[in-house]
């Protein structure tokens, strides 16, 4: 089922021409690579997409009620904030919905309105439903469980962001994105500064949250990142993209080729 729907974009920055009628299409479960040299474009088209940047024509439909996280490790964050309260905030609503909950059970302690308690109840069950459904009350088990596969456990959950090296901090946002489960991950060099043990725990998690139904959209210049973790692979070259190879087409010499632009999709595929 598509999801993302690119078609005839076209953009332009300053004199150079980015793109001219380019299109794809992203179905929930693909995990689409992104690759080129630095400068050729990459984070402009995501730019796009996430509507940062507005084209200069086409077309970019996402599917209603689709959740979008974007993995930006420049974006701003409270420094004062622990790792732990950074990562409950993935479940914003629902400590909301907790708090909802325990006024309606205190006024329902003091009711003696028939009626009244009747509508109380109903919207506290409800409530508590969600809450259920949701599986609110192991969020604390989930976020240890991802902290400490991600390594965040190492440099302490207490441990305000502020204090935290690029690496570590690149971690724990990227944490707060697992456990947020949006329906399409964007993902800009999501393993940059990261050891080895913990990029390996990043893979396995994209490759689980995919086979769920989550697409995902990973920017990397690290080809055996992009090897290894896409099914489809797109390249970029001054802008342009220069070829789109599926699974069984991805190897290293045709993406070296076409990042460098030295031939075009048509003549690689």
């Amino acid at each position: 089922m598509s999801i993302l729907e690119v078609k005839n974009l076209s953009h332009n920055y300053g004199d150079k021409q980015l793109f001219q009628n380019t299109g794809l299409q992203l179905n929930r479960g693909d995990k689409m690579g992104l690759t080129g040299l630095n400068g050729a474009g990459k984070t402009t088209f995501i730019n796009i997409l996430t509507g940062t940047v507005i084209p200069d024509a086409g077309s970019i439909k996402w599917h209603p009620k689709i959740r979008v996280g974007y993995l930006d490790q420049h974006a701003a964050v409270d420094e004062t904030l622990t790792v732990r309260a950074y990562l409950s905030g993935a479940f914003a609503d629902l400590f909301e919905t907790e708090r909802q909950l325990n006024e309606l059970n205190e006024a329902i302690s003091v009711c003696t309105d028939e009626d009244e308690l009747y509508r109380l109840c109903t919207r506290a069950g409800a409530k508590q439903e969600l809450l259920e459904s949701r599986n609110f009350y192991a969020v604390d088990s989930e976020i240890d469980k991802i902290a400490a596969g991600l390594g965040l456990t190492a440099f302490g959950m207490d441990t305000k962001l502020g204090h935290l090296s690029g690496g570590q901090r690149a971690k724990v946002m990227l944490a707060r994105m697992f456990l947020e489960v949006p329906d399409v991950l964007i993902l800009d060099e999501p393993t940059r500064g990261i050891d080895v043990g913990a990029k390996y725990e990043i893979y396995s998690l994209i490759a689980k949250l995919a086979a769920e139904g989550m697409a995902v959209i990973l920017i990397s210049s690290e080809l055996p990142e992009i090897m290894g973790m896409a099914d489809r692979v797109i390249t970029f070259c001054e802008g342009r993209i220069t070829a789109e190879f599926t699974s069984n087409e991805i190897e290293q010499e045709r993406i070296v080729n076409a990042a460098f632009g030295f031939q075009n999709a048509e003549e690689l595929s």
